[in-house]
């Protein structure tokens, strides 16, 4: 494991793996997965037990939809893969920087954290088409990857070849949430389904999946991933399924 000792005195506070570190204490972070830390007096927003901390450089319109979707989401989630968490999970979510127009989400999920970033000159918008949109794929992205809190977990392969398994099945749990918890109608999920399936069958046009990973094609992972996982659960809710 690597490890790290911090000092409060230069940057206000350092957190991770939701609680605050005491001064000049030596923490550690798993070599294979790592780990993250949030530095500076940010006081979580959220009464979530991992805490919830926030960018003020968000808009707060944005903050309150996002404060609403995780403890939904969560308890959603939970509810529906039957398996508590084991530790309560750390949530960040920031502004990312010098995107430019159009809108654009980073994140990822270590041990229980997850950090999400937010960009793009879209988020400032006040035009309510473009307001809609940004919304909806925020609370999209989250829960993404808030769904890694369990899948990860559950079906995380060592093979980096086999990450539309988390991936895919974490883009087609976030369509399900926003469709049950967020009121959107089955014309969303529909869309998300038909966009997926659109792009896997591109991708597999001239090959196999894994040669449209190979030759870069990324997405494929998501695409062909939540294509898959939404066959084997329209077939398990078939009478007689495997």
């Amino acid at each position: 494991a690597h490890s790290f000792r911090f000092r409060d005195q230069l940057t206000g506070q350092v957190r991770t793996a939701g609680r605050r570190v005491r001064d000049d204490e030596r923490i550690s972070f798993n070599e294979e997965i790592g780990g993250y830390a949030l530095f500076g007096s940010v006081p979580p927003i959220s009464d979530i037990q991992g805490g919830v901390y926030v960018s003020e450089e968000l808009p707060q319109h944005l903050t309150d939809l996002l404060l609403r979707a995780i403890p939904q989401s969560l308890a959603y989630m939970e509810t529906e893969f039957d398996t508590p968490l084991r530790h309560p999970p750390m949530i960040i979510l920031t502004r990312r920087p010098n995107v430019g127009q159009g809108i654009s989400f980073r994140g990822g999920v270590v041990d229980g954290q997850v950090v999400m970033q937010i960009g793009g000159d879209a988020v400032d918008s006040d035009d309510a088409g473009v307001r809609s949109q940004v919304r909806t794929m925020a609370a999209g992205g989250i829960v993404h990857e808030m769904a890694h809190l369990w899948n990860v977990g559950l079906v995380l392969s060592p093979n980096p070849e086999e990450a539309w398994i988390h991936e895919g099945g974490a883009d087609a749990i976030s369509w399900r949430v926003l469709t049950e918890i967020f009121d959107l109608s089955s014309g969303y999920m529909n869309r998300q389904h038909a966009d997926a399936l659109n792009h896997c069958a591109s991708a597999l046009a001239s090959g196999s999946f894994y040669t449209a990973i190979e030759g870069g094609n990324y997405r494929a992972h998501y695409s062909c991933g939540a294509t898959i996982m939404l066959a084997i659960e329209r077939d398990l809710q078939t009478e007689g399924g495997d």
